[in-house]
């Protein structure tokens, strides 16, 4: 809050809710079979299970990495940037 009224966080930091103060986003560093969440003001970095996809992606069971492996579901296709 500033003058009563309230602000949104800088970059880098969140607030998790109502008359909180701002804190830095965190950066963990996920462990085998998940990835890593990018925070918004609104929420903090997270690690999140390979089996919970983002947007219209699968993940390939038994990929076996530290990382997730992704394909696209029927109908979508990868966009490259």
């Amino acid at each position: 809050m500033v003058n009563g009224l309230c602000q949104a966080c800088q970059v880098g930091f969140f607030k998790s809710g109502l008359g909180l103060a701002c804190s830095p986003l965190s950066t963990p560093t996920c462990g085998a079979n998940q990835y890593l969440v990018r925070g918004t003001r609104f929420a903090d970095t997270v690690c999140l299970g390979c089996m919970d996809s983002p947007g219209s992606f699968s993940y390939l069971i038994g990929s076996g990495s530290s990382e997730c492996a992704w394909q696209c579901e029927a109908g979508f296709n990868k966009n490259q940037l």
